[in-house]
């Protein structure tokens, strides 16, 4: 928006377009969401499992029953592998992944060079250093699922 001219600052675009979106106060409800999104063919991801409001951060414990409470939802994935995930919090995603039987994605949430993360990176590289990668894997069965199921949706 400054580029273009129609603002003088990212503080003024913020202030003057983006957070004045109107109703922005009222949300979707989880359950509502992952309907909409099987509705129309897609799979529904929870991406930055470890995120709350803000920056809060939510423990495993509390993880686990919110993953299961939005996979009663039609929730289908999990986003495992993330760039700002540590090794730990990789291994409980992963875990969650497998025990609901739930896809595993990576998204390493570049968005330019506002942050410092590298493009394409996702922790995945970092986790699976030095360690010999095989399909039967816990680790990689859930990612190997949702990519096999992917190719399926594309090829019909």
């Amino acid at each position: 928006m400054v580029k273009c001219g129609f603002a003088s600052s990212r503080k003024q675009a913020f202030e003057e377009y983006i957070n004045k979106i109107p109703n922005a106060d009222k949300y979707v409800h989880p359950k509502e969401a992952i309907q909409g999104i099987l509705g129309a063919g897609g799979i529904p991801v929870l991406a930055h499992p470890f995120f709350g409001s803000g920056s809060s951060r939510i423990p495993v414990d509390n993880l686990r029953e919110r993953v299961e409470r939005l996979s009663g939802y039609g929730l289908l994935g999990i986003e495992a592998f993330y760039s700002d995930f540590d090794d730990d919090q990789i291994r409980e995603a992963l875990k969650i992944a497998q025990d609901l039987r739930l896809y595993v994605t990576a998204g390493s949430d570049y968005h330019g060079g506002n942050k410092k993360i590298p493009l394409g990176e996702t922790g995945m590289e970092r986790f699976f250093a030095g360690k010999v990668i095989r399909d039967d894997l816990p680790e990689v069965s859930g990612l190997g699922r949702f990519l096999s199921d992917v190719r399926k949706i594309r090829a019909s």
